[in-house]
């Protein structure tokens, strides 16, 4: 892996050149009972809250609108405690606020806390530091204070507040999109989040991370916003303050990439203070591989997801219905994908996804073509369903993936008509297109593959082929036992079908173009039509012909009856078209149609 390195006593000044101490404030708190409820006045000192007003060069805070502390008191009179959470009600956007809550607070010793932490009933704290950081999106420079904690404790009524933590600011340009940055510390033992206790040492607050409480070894920042060349986005990452030993490394993850900056010195972060990196210039120096992990995999494994246009995809994959799962980003879950939430994922449908979302889970057990749109943050799960029978096809919406097998019973030049199933008329047409690369039709051949249905001459269809299995490549010329007599221009006139049959009728050869119709004698608002034929008919052209194929539809209002061609022969005027080719016809059994 490619990281940039400062790995120079001068390339690590310059790494933490910019250093702004934020000062500790004084809150003083004043308790008024009037009519039932507690006012508690906050005074904000000089930069020690995270929402940070930078102006002409300094760093300024100032209260949110949405603020809250944590207040919780003791009376040793009578052992009684009392907490809550009072919330700002005047102030907002300046450095004095009040905040109230609806009860009269009496103590003899008051605790207070901005941010998350446990406690108990003796006032005691203990921090949670956060390991997924989010960017606030109303201030550039705003950290929730959910992720910068502060503390306070006294015997009365006023409170000076300590930071807790410090930050690294981290500045991005570049065009992508980026996703997150995980701040990890080199030396692997060194915690960063969890639940932490709070001790004092000569009146400084000190973190630290007992061994039974719930430690990471990284933060993972979300920025979760497109870069600009020109305007550096900021990432303003809350950490303990500490030495970090052997230093840190960044790992900005965009959603198609990633790319490592390195401090390899040691390094430490004061609490209170601020420290920044040289502004970085995102470029992607890892590809990101996508996987599919969960319940089905033990959530081990990655099932490792390909690369198709603007897609991540895996193809014919069981999903059970009682399965969970996600999608994640090289093996890892430093960048993975979950449900926003809601009833399990209908096929079909696009379903929108969140960093860090929940499990998802499938409305109906199958296999499934599944579609990740990392830009977009969507899915699609697109279920593939077995068919064995015509009308299960015809009843389908087009566009959904099946999957069938059964005999070739008609090549012809752009793909062949097969039979679904055991039965010789229950058939389809399957298009290749022009290229038959794929695979070379053969009359008799058992064939297996997954195709995508839709409608052509307002019959079902089946294209984009693929999963191709040649189950049997016997040559047999089966299908045509049974079929629809149009010798009399009158039946061929007036014959109307909504499924594929095996016809026979009689006219002359014409061309038009590149097309081959047969005129019947007799009929002048119906002409036949020969589609894509194998062989070539120059010979039959102009001539009075017996045509033997498999109907495939009707095009131009019903004008053209289309045909695949399985034979055509010269006819005398005088001769009989009973059997034009003859021979005994194969009936097919259930054992030799070898479907599954």
């Amino acid at each position: 892996m490619k990281s940039r390195l400062f790995s120079t006593a001068v390339a690590l000044m310059a790494l933490l050149s910019s250093c702004e101490t934020i000062v500790e404030q004084s809150i003083s708190v004043e308790v008024l009972p009037t009519e039932g409820q507690t006012v508690f006045t906050a005074t904000l000192g000089a930069d020690t809250k995270t929402y940070l007003e930078y102006q002409d060069g300094v760093y300024k805070t100032r209260w949110e609108a949405d603020d809250q502390i944590f207040v919780l008191s003791t009376d040793s009179s009578d052992s009684t405690w009392w907490y809550d959470t009072p919330k700002l009600i005047e102030g907002a956007g300046t450095s004095t606020a009040k905040f109230a809550v609806g009860a009269n607070v009496r103590g003899d010793k008051f605790y207070a806390y901005y941010g998350q932490a446990y406690y108990n009933s003796t006032g005691k704290f203990y921090p949670v530091l956060q390991q997924y950081q989010y960017r606030s999106y109303a201030y550039d420079n705003n950290l929730d204070g959910y992720y910068f904690p502060m503390y306070a404790e006294s015997n009365t009524t006023s409170f000076a507040f300590k930071n807790l933590c410090s930050i690294l600011k981290v500045d991005l340009v570049g065009t992508d999109y980026i996703d997150n940055v995980i701040f990890t510390p080199n030396d692997p033992t060194i915690p960063v989040a969890g639940k932490a206790d709070l001790t004092f040492v000569d009146n400084e607050p000190v973190l630290t991370f007992p061994e039974d409480s719930l430690t990471s070894h990284k933060i993972c920042f979300y920025v979760r916003q497109d870069l600009s060349e020109t305007e550096p986005v900021s990432c303003y990452i809350s950490i303990p303050p500490q030495t970090y030993t052997g230093g840190f490394t960044l790992t900005i993850n965009s959603n198609t990439g990633s790319m490592d900056v390195v401090v390899k010195e040691d390094v430490t972060f004061e609490r209170s203070q601020i420290r920044s990196v040289p502004q970085i210039a995102y470029e992607n120096q890892v590809t990101t591989t996508w996987g599919l992990v969960g319940s089905m995999t033990s959530w081990g494994n990655d099932v490792v997801m390909t690369p198709v246009d603007n897609y991540q995809v895996i193809e014919n994959y069981y999903i059970d219905a009682s399965d969970e799962f996600k999608f994640r980003a090289n093996g890892a879950w430093d960048l993975d994908f979950g449900y926003a939430g809601g009833d399990p994922i209908q096929p079909y449908t696009k379903v929108a996804l969140v960093n860090g979302g929940a499990n998802m889970k499938v409305a109906e057990s199958g296999y499934y073509d599944i579609y990740l749109d990392v830009d977009g943050k969507t899915a699609i799960f697109e279920k593939i369903v077995e068919c064995g029978f015509y009308d299960e096809v015809a009843a389908l919406p087009d566009n959904t993936k099946v999957l069938v097998s059964g005999l070739v019973f008609a090549p012809y030049g752009r793909g062949f008509v097969m039979n679904i199933g055991q039965y010789w008329n229950n058939c389809i047409l399957v298009y290749q297109g022009t290229n038959q690369s794929y695979y070379k039709p053969v009359m008799g051949n058992a064939v297996s593959f997954v195709a995508t249905k839709t409608t052509y001459n307002n019959l079902p269809e089946l294209i984009d082929l693929r999963n191709f299995t040649v189950l049997d490549d016997n040559v047999r010329d089966y299908g045509y036992n049974g079929y629809y007599d149009l010798y009399d221009p009158e039946a061929f006139l007036n014959f109307n079908l909504d499924s594929y049959a095996y016809v026979k009728f009689a006219g002359t050869l014409k061309k038009s173009g590149s097309y081959y119709n047969v005129e019947v004698d007799g009929v002048t608002d119906r002409i036949g039509s020969i589609e894509f034929p194998t062989q070539d008919l120059t010979e039959f052209l102009d001539k009075k012909v017996s045509v033997e194929g498999w109907f495939i539809g009707f095009a131009s209002s019903g004008k053209y009856l289309k045909v695949v061609l399985r034979s055509i022969a010269f006819v005398d005027d005088d001769a009989s078209t009973e059997d034009v080719v003859p021979g005994d016809d194969i009936v097919i059994t259930k054992s030799e149609a070898m479907i599954r």
